[in-house]
């Protein structure tokens, strides 16, 4: 009995320690090739690590392993604390109570989506927002039609890149910015006539595509600095909030993620999901409200309804 506490004890100790490992580090690294392909990969699940090892520690404690018990759960509670401390200055509180300027919906409809084309298309537009934002818009099928009804002027970036927002009212200026040397993605700019606010779609490649994503984000921290007044960035980013890509992309643009986002993948997963879909905001453009959208429609996200308030005057 003694020995099979001893061997329960040290497995304990060795999965604490690589949650640990895997959980505290992963978020942080921000590196080309191998590792830095890794780091992102484990960095979307680093609360679970994380959490794992905090129980991890409580079993010890049970065993009677007092030193590596509380070793193990302060460690857990320390990196989580720094994962949450990150996330505070990278995002930013809903703004004060007052009417929408902008009602933005964005969802990856999932291409190969099995649902029924013209009821999606239905809950889309009953959802009322002023811009609709669809990724792997292929899935909507015969769908398109009926959201053009509603909204009859379009932005569309064909091929793979599966991008498409749809505007109720004629935007100002609209420019589809490439995005990838190797993949056919872009990013879809649109400087709005009813309200003084850019808005940018983006759809970013997953992180084992290690070299283009990287260049990805490199296009779109440029494409965000040097526009002019208000931005609103919305899409797939495929990196969770606390992930080191996306600390480091507010960072560069200044742009803020929301304080409580939505819980996006996998859809099955509800409001347990890990973010990956997201509005951020900045330059004076603040979030006032997200809700999420699209869950039981057949894609393996969740999407969004953002409504966000403008600089007044």
């Amino acid at each position: 009995m003694h020995d099979a506490r001893q061997r329960l004890t040290g497995v304990l100790i060795c999965l604490s320690l690589l949650a640990l490992c895997i959980g505290g580090i992963s978020p942080w690294v921000l590196t080309n090739g191998v590792l830095g392909v890794m780091s992102s990969l484990n960095a979307n699940l680093a609360p679970l690590h994380l959490l794992a090892a905090f129980l991890c520690g409580l079993f010890l404690a049970a065993l009677g392993a007092w030193r590596w018990a509380r070793f193990v759960v302060l460690a857990a509670l320390l990196l989580s604390s720094a994962l949450v401390a990150r996330h505070l200055v990278n995002s930013a509180p809903l703004a004060a109570d007052r009417e929408a300027d902008l009602k933005v919906l964005f969802f990856n409809i999932l291409q190969d989506n099995q649902y029924d084309a013209l009821d999606l298309a239905a809950q889309i537009v009953a959802a009322d927002a002023d811009i609709v934002v669809l990724a792997e818009s292929e899935g909507l099928r015969e769908g398109q039609a009926v959201l053009q009804a509603a909204y009859p002027h379009v932005a569309v970036c064909e091929g793979q890149c599966g991008l498409r927002v749809y505007f109720r009212e004629a935007p100002a200026h609209v420019k589809l910015h490439k995005a990838a040397a190797f993949y056919d993605r872009k990013f879809i700019a649109a400087k709005l006539g009813f309200a003084d606010v850019t808005v940018i779609a983006a759809h970013m490649l997953k992180p084992w595509i290690e070299e283009q994503a990287v260049n990805q984000k490199r296009h779109l921290v440029r494409l965000v600095n040097r526009t002019q007044g208000p931005v609103v960035v919305v899409g797939d980013f495929n990196a969770a909030p606390w992930a080191a890509s996306l600390a480091a992309l507010t960072w560069e643009t200044q742009l803020r993620l929301p304080r409580r986002p939505i819980g996006s993948w996998p859809a099955k997963w509800g409001d347990y999901g890990v973010p990956i879909d997201y509005v951020l905001t900045g330059r004076e453009a603040q979030l006032l409200s997200l809700s999420p959208f699209g869950e039981g429609l057949g894609s393996n996200h969740r999407g969004f309804v953002a409504e966000i308030v403008l600089p007044e005057g």
